[in-house]
């Protein structure tokens, strides 16, 4: 199936405005999405795994940064060759595989409905995700939605209740964004039954 790992980042830089060595730092919190894109290609077959994160921060907000996993020949195993492949998609040299658009968080939303994907809103009052998991294989594309560090803020929250995408949890426990989206590839891997072979390989 294919998955999409969309997280708001709310204050996430819109500029080349940092380092590597900053990235917990004078980037708005850049860390949480450099680990996050890592998790995200942690799945058995990376290529069907799509990222995306809404960078809302300074200077000039928004911009999502888009990464396709069809397309990407070489897939981040570190937060800083994720780091590198941000810092070079800000500054107007995007790796293979990764685009910058100016898109701001509903309208990423709104398009995924639009294309017909099974959007879900990643929350621990949600519903609890195990026992939808062959359901949500059998949709063939979701998107899970996620927070960064802050989580979402009660107007995003208002409009994906409003558009009645559900809530779904990986229990009462709050994880890192990247450890939910870590977690989630896990137990689809799982679910679509390719863990079983993952040792012969």
């Amino acid at each position: 199936m294919r998955r999409v790992f969309l997280v708001k980042a709310s204050r996430a830089v819109t500029a080349p405005t940092f380092t590597l060595r900053s990235l917990a730092s004078a980037s708005g919190r850049m860390d949480v999405i450099a680990r996050s894109v890592v998790a995200a290609f942690s799945a058995l077959r990376p290529e069907m795994v799509t990222f995306e994160a809404v960078l809302e921060g300074p200077p000039n907000p928004p911009l999502t940064i888009r990464f396709e996993g069809a397309s990407i020949p070489r897939f981040p195993r570190s937060e800083g060759e994720a780091g590198a492949m941000i810092l070079d998609a800000l500054s107007g040299r995007p790796p293979p595989g990764v685009t910058v658009v100016r898109r701001g968080f509903r309208r990423v939303v709104l398009d995924h409905a639009s294309e017909g994907h099974y959007l879900i809103y990643m929350h621990e009052a949600g519903e609890d995700i195990r026992p939808l998991l062959p359901a949500l294989v059998r949709r063939g594309s979701v998107v899970f939605i996620l927070g960064d560090h802050l989580g979402l803020d009660p107007d995003s929250e208002s409009f994906l209740d409003g558009l009645g995408i559900p809530r779904v949890s990986l229990g009462p426990t709050p994880y890192f964004t990247s450890h939910c989206i870590a977690i989630v590839n896990e137990e689809l891997d799982r679910a679509e039954g390719g863990w079983l072979g993952q040792f012969d390989r």
